[in-house]
This record gives structure tokens, sequence and C-alpha cells, in this order.
């Protein structure tokens, strides 16, 4: 993970806008991101290793996330990317991420498209738009 890892640590960095008109929603990821990193450690960390999380701020801007994507590959040798809020955002990394052949876990982005076509990398931890309401309508066809 990034060069800050030690043989005791496991190192992640995540790009999120923590500055510009999205910083409300990267400080809410971030924060949970620090919660999940608090329980993980709590339980023994990874394989026995502490995460360490840093954070990236892209300012939610599609050409800063693509750079930051970057960095975290070719410097700081990420083995994955996971990370951003919005999905013109999560595009640019995915873009990275392909080019790269690294994994990248969309975990907030939305959009249908970051995970359609011929992405081998690029994989979805929440549901796209195109699902936001089969919960409901499955909750209402009930009744």
């Amino acid at each position: 993970m990034h060069a800050s890892a030690t043989l005791q640590t496991l190192g992640l960095t995540i790009p999120l806008p923590m500055t510009g008109p999205e910083a409300k929603f990267g400080q809410i990821q971030k924060r949970s991101y620090e919660i999940a990193a608090a329980e993980i450690n709590a339980q023994g960390g990874i394989k026995g290793k502490r995460l360490v999380l840093r954070f990236e701020d892209t300012r939610g801007k599609p050409e800063v996330s693509k750079e930051v994507a970057k960095k975290i590959i070719d410097v700081e040798n990420q083995a994955i990317l996971v990370g951003e809020y919005s999905s013109r955002c999560a595009k640019a990394v995915a873009a990275v991420a392909e080019e790269r052949k690294v994994p990248y876990l969309v975990v907030a982005s939305a959009a249908d498209d970051i995970t359609q076509g011929d992405n081998q990398y690029v994989f979805r931890q929440n549901v796209p738009n195109a699902h936001y309401t089969d919960g409901l309508i499955s909750f209402i066809s009930r009744w």
C-alpha cells in the first residue's frame, strides 16, 4: 500500500472531495472510513496489521481525481483503489484503474455506466441508479 506502510501497518490512501462544493459528502465518507478502520483495528487489523488511512483531496474535480489515482498507484505503490464520491470523479478514477490494471472498488458513486461496458478492474459495492427503486417497489407490491 502507500509508502508510509510498515511491516506492522497496512496503508490505504483514499481519494475524496475534502474541499469544494462536495466537501460535506467527502467529510461524511471520511468519517465512515475512520469508523470502519477503528473497528477493524480493534479486532486485530488485517492479517495482524493495523490499517492506517490517508485521504487525498480531489476537490470534487474529475481531472484532480485522475491525477490523485495515478499518484496513489505510481508513487505510493498502492495495489487497489477505493473511494470517491461523485460519479464523474469515480469515472475518472475508473479510467486510471483500467489503464493501470489496478482493482477499483466504487463505494458511493451510483451512475450505472461506471461498472458497465468492458471494465475488468472496476467493481461496485453500492447499488447503481437503475436499481434505486427496486426495494421500494418490492415493499409496495407486498401491500
